[in-house]
Protein backbone atom coordinates (compact mmCIF):
# COMPACT_ATOMS: atom_id res chain seq x y z
CA UNK A 1 0.00 0.00 0.00
CA UNK A 2 1.27 3.43 -0.91
CA UNK A 3 0.42 6.20 1.53
CA UNK A 4 1.22 9.76 2.61
CA UNK A 5 0.63 10.79 6.20
CA UNK A 6 0.76 14.42 7.30
CA UNK A 7 0.16 15.59 10.85
CA UNK A 8 -0.63 19.28 11.07
CA UNK A 9 0.31 21.31 14.12
CA UNK A 10 -0.24 25.00 14.70
CA UNK A 11 3.02 26.04 13.01
CA UNK A 12 4.50 22.89 11.50
CA UNK A 13 3.83 19.64 9.70
CA UNK A 14 5.17 16.15 10.34
CA UNK A 15 5.22 14.11 7.16
CA UNK A 16 6.01 10.55 6.16
CA UNK A 17 5.45 8.61 2.98
CA UNK A 18 5.58 5.10 1.58
CA UNK A 19 5.98 4.71 -2.20
CA UNK A 20 4.18 7.93 -3.12
CA UNK A 21 5.08 10.80 -5.48
CA UNK A 22 6.54 13.95 -3.96
CA UNK A 23 4.52 16.46 -1.98
CA UNK A 24 4.89 20.11 -2.94
CA UNK A 25 5.24 22.79 -0.25
CA UNK A 26 4.48 26.30 -1.50
CA UNK A 27 6.02 29.05 0.67
CA UNK A 28 3.90 32.19 0.54
CA UNK A 29 6.71 34.42 1.84
CA UNK A 30 9.08 33.58 -1.04
CA UNK A 31 6.81 32.11 -3.72
CA UNK A 32 9.14 29.08 -3.89
CA UNK A 33 8.14 25.43 -3.87
CA UNK A 34 9.95 22.62 -2.09
CA UNK A 35 9.59 19.13 -3.50
CA UNK A 36 9.44 16.71 -0.58
CA UNK A 37 10.20 13.20 -1.77
CA UNK A 38 10.68 10.46 0.80
CA UNK A 39 11.81 7.33 -0.95
CA UNK A 40 10.63 4.03 0.42
CA UNK A 41 8.89 0.81 -0.35
CA UNK A 42 5.13 0.28 -0.13
CA UNK A 43 3.84 -0.68 3.31
CA UNK A 44 4.18 -4.39 3.97
CA UNK A 45 6.89 -4.98 1.36
CA UNK A 46 9.60 -6.03 3.78
CA UNK A 47 9.41 -7.00 7.41
CA UNK A 48 11.13 -4.40 9.54
CA UNK A 49 11.13 -1.70 6.85
CA UNK A 50 11.50 1.78 8.32
CA UNK A 51 10.19 5.04 6.96
CA UNK A 52 11.58 8.56 7.20
CA UNK A 53 9.77 11.32 9.03
CA UNK A 54 10.37 14.97 8.19
CA UNK A 55 9.14 18.04 10.01
CA UNK A 56 8.92 21.52 8.52
CA UNK A 57 7.42 24.93 9.19
CA UNK A 58 3.96 25.57 7.80
CA UNK A 59 3.08 29.26 7.84
CA UNK A 60 -0.16 31.08 7.18
CA UNK A 61 -0.66 31.25 3.41
CA UNK A 62 1.53 28.20 2.73
CA UNK A 63 0.14 25.24 0.79
CA UNK A 64 0.86 21.53 0.64
CA UNK A 65 -0.08 19.74 -2.57
CA UNK A 66 -0.43 15.96 -2.52
CA UNK A 67 -0.77 14.10 -5.85
CA UNK A 68 -1.00 10.59 -7.19
CA UNK A 69 1.26 9.64 -10.09
CA UNK A 70 -1.59 9.92 -12.60
CA UNK A 71 -1.00 13.60 -13.36
CA UNK A 72 2.79 13.74 -13.85
CA UNK A 73 2.83 10.39 -15.66
CA UNK A 74 -0.05 11.27 -18.02
CA UNK A 75 1.02 10.56 -21.61
CA UNK A 76 -0.10 12.79 -24.48
CA UNK A 77 -0.59 12.00 -28.21
CA UNK A 78 3.17 11.66 -28.72
CA UNK A 79 3.43 9.37 -25.67
CA UNK A 80 5.46 11.95 -23.74
CA UNK A 81 4.71 12.20 -20.02
CA UNK A 82 3.73 15.55 -18.51
CA UNK A 83 6.45 15.21 -15.87
CA UNK A 84 6.98 16.20 -12.28
CA UNK A 85 8.69 19.50 -13.16
CA UNK A 86 5.54 20.71 -14.96
CA UNK A 87 3.50 19.89 -11.87
CA UNK A 88 5.94 21.73 -9.61
CA UNK A 89 5.94 24.74 -11.94
CA UNK A 90 2.13 24.82 -11.84
CA UNK A 91 2.13 24.66 -8.04
CA UNK A 92 4.62 27.53 -7.94
CA UNK A 93 2.62 29.65 -10.39
CA UNK A 94 -0.67 29.12 -8.54
CA UNK A 95 0.38 28.69 -4.90
CA UNK A 96 -0.80 32.17 -3.97
CA UNK A 97 -4.39 31.16 -4.83
CA UNK A 98 -6.88 29.31 -2.66
CA UNK A 99 -6.84 25.53 -2.39
CA UNK A 100 -9.66 24.95 -4.91
CA UNK A 101 -8.06 27.23 -7.49
CA UNK A 102 -4.70 25.49 -7.06
CA UNK A 103 -6.36 22.11 -7.57
CA UNK A 104 -8.22 23.37 -10.63
CA UNK A 105 -5.01 24.77 -12.15
CA UNK A 106 -3.43 21.31 -11.87
CA UNK A 107 -6.51 19.64 -13.39
CA UNK A 108 -6.45 22.20 -16.23
CA UNK A 109 -2.75 21.45 -16.78
CA UNK A 110 -3.58 17.76 -17.15
CA UNK A 111 -6.51 18.42 -19.46
CA UNK A 112 -4.45 20.68 -21.70
CA UNK A 113 -1.66 18.07 -21.83
CA UNK A 114 -3.97 15.17 -22.64
CA UNK A 115 -6.19 17.01 -25.11
CA UNK A 116 -8.92 14.62 -26.21
CA UNK A 117 -7.16 11.56 -24.75
CA UNK A 118 -8.47 9.79 -21.72
CA UNK A 119 -5.86 9.29 -19.01
CA UNK A 120 -5.13 5.64 -18.25
CA UNK A 121 -4.60 6.29 -14.51
CA UNK A 122 -6.43 8.14 -11.77
CA UNK A 123 -5.54 11.74 -11.04
CA UNK A 124 -5.84 12.48 -7.35
CA UNK A 125 -5.00 15.91 -5.97
CA UNK A 126 -5.34 17.17 -2.40
CA UNK A 127 -4.40 20.76 -1.60
CA UNK A 128 -4.09 22.00 1.98
CA UNK A 129 -3.87 25.79 2.34
CA UNK A 130 -3.19 27.30 5.76
CA UNK A 131 -5.54 30.23 6.25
Amino acid sequence: MAINVARFWEDRVEFTSAAMPPVYHYHVDTGNVDEILLEGLPLGSLQGETFSLVEFEFKQGDSLVFISDGLPEAANHTENMLGYQAVQDCVEANGHQGANDQKQALLDLGSAWLGDLRNQDDITIVVVKKT
